[in-house]
């Protein structure tokens, strides 16, 4: 198995124990698309990649 064989099992494994996808971001409430596509994010929610690459940008020196 490769890395990125691992890495499609783990989120399989996190789409059934979440039961499936939602069909919008829990932070911007938009719906995912090919290029707008779900990321697990803590307690239970699901953020787009939009959302997550923004507070990468945003992020504040110092802030983990």
């Amino acid at each position: 198995m490769t890395t990125d064989d691992y890495n499609q099992a783990a989120f399989n494994l996190i789409v059934g124990l979440r039961g499936g996808l939602p069909e919008r971001c829990d932070f911007c409430d938009q719906p995912y698309t090919e290029e707008r596509y779900p990321v697990p994010e803590e307690a239970g929610e699901w953020t787009c990649s939009e959302c997550l690459a923004r507070w990468r940008r945003e992020r504040r020196p110092g802030y983990v």
